[in-house]
């Protein structure tokens, strides 16, 4: 069996019995709504049938849901598969990443063995910017085919690429190369969210946006249809299990469901600034964004004390140092409900003054 801890460092997760700030997601928690659907479809059984059939209503319900054609997504599990499945549908000699982002990329790239390249956000102030050309300029260079990625809003910075770098990036990115644009957390962010388009594939998350990330759900989307069946043929027969098919097809047509994403996302925009001023009064850079998420530098006392310090406390947040680009320094918060992210300023301000004790 894996490392637990080791799982939970690099992708968060915390602990039992910890306030859970390494995982962020809709602040309002799971709708009681979809939990009675999860209920109602295991008491109907459909755990005993392969989940073939209920697809279709699935389809219809994301679509409607997300306002995308049917024709031009796929359900998957959790929007992580599509990135373990880009490099090798599109049998790609290398990977350009955005960093810091999502660390799988580079074990994938290690076991698959593709050139991985990197380009950096650029840190202006307390906030993060994208340089085209530096993405370009490795992408240039990298053997061909390539997958470009980028995270929207990013992970763990909170920078949110305005569409116009978007539209940049892809046209002008070298033949043969593909654009992923993983906009797991968009639901919680201002927006506006991307639209299926030929030039790129766009990753959501109905995992983050509902809170649910024993309930795997993603969606991959994009208007380029041939590129779309190569990830379909590649896909595991039923990559999404019977009662979260079940479940979310009948949930995703409810209103409620629109309103609950809705009100989460309002609950961080009104959150993440008071947030982010708490804990700067605490003694921690905290860096714009628009994001359900902080990262915050603590340079006074860092990882693995820092998190040590908070877990006496009650309290796990995300430690970035397994993130490229950033160092112990670094730590990732999510954006949580007034109570909670108080709590959670008051530990800060604790460990950062009297240390880890």
């Amino acid at each position: 069996m894996p490392d637990v801890g080791l799982l939970s460092r690099t992708h968060g997760g915390a602990p039992p019995g910890l306030l859970d700030f390494s995982s962020p997601s809709n602040p309002l928690g799971p709708p009681a709504d979809l939990i009675s659907y999860v209920l109602g479809c295991a008491a109907e059984g459909v755990y005993s049938s392969y989940p073939t059939w209920l697809y279709r209503d699935l389809y219809e319900s994301l679509s409607s849901f997300l306002g995308f054609d049917q024709e031009q997504l796929v359900p998957l599990n959790g929007a992580a598969e599509a990135l373990s499945l880009a490099p090798l549908v599109l049998q790609a000699r290398s990977l350009v990443v955005v960093e810091p982002n999502f660390g799988d990329h580079e074990a994938m790239a290690r076991v698959l063995g593709i050139d991985l390249r990197r380009a950096l956000l650029t840190r202006e102030g307390s906030s993060f910017t994208l340089d085209v050309d530096d993405v370009i300029k490795e992408a240039s260079q990298a053997p061909k085919p390539l997958v470009v990625i980028i995270s929207r809003p990013n992970n763990p910075t909170g920078y949110l690429a305005p569409i116009s770098v978007i539209d940049d990036l892809s046209s002008r990115l070298p033949r043969d190369s593909i654009l992923i644009v993983d906009e797991a957390f968009i639901d919680l962010s201002p927006g506006p969210a991307l639209r299926p388009r030929e030039d790129l594939v766009i990753l959501r998350s109905l995992t983050k946006a509902f809170s649910t990330p024993g309930l795997r759900l993603g969606v991959l989307a994009t208007a380029n249809l041939r590129l779309l069946e190569k990830f379909v043929s590649a896909l595991q027969a039923w990559p999404v299990d019977s009662i979260t098919a079940c479940a979310f097809s009948r949930f995703l047509r409810d209103e409620r469901a629109r309103r609950h994403v809705e009100e989460g996302a309002r609950l961080v925009q009104s959150e993440r600034p008071r947030l982010s001023r708490g804990l700067r009064k605490a003694g921690a850079e905290a860096y714009e964004g628009e994001a359900p998420f902080v990262m915050i530098r603590h340079d006074a006392v860092q990882n693995p004390l820092f998190q040590q310090g908070l877990v006496k406390r009650g309290i796990y947040v995300r430690d970035c140092s397994s993130f490229y680009g950033l160092g112990p320094s670094f730590s990732r918060v999510s954006v949580r409900k007034p109570p909670e992210n108080d709590r959670l300023v008051r530990a800060v301000s604790e460990v950062l003054a009297y240390g880890p004790r």
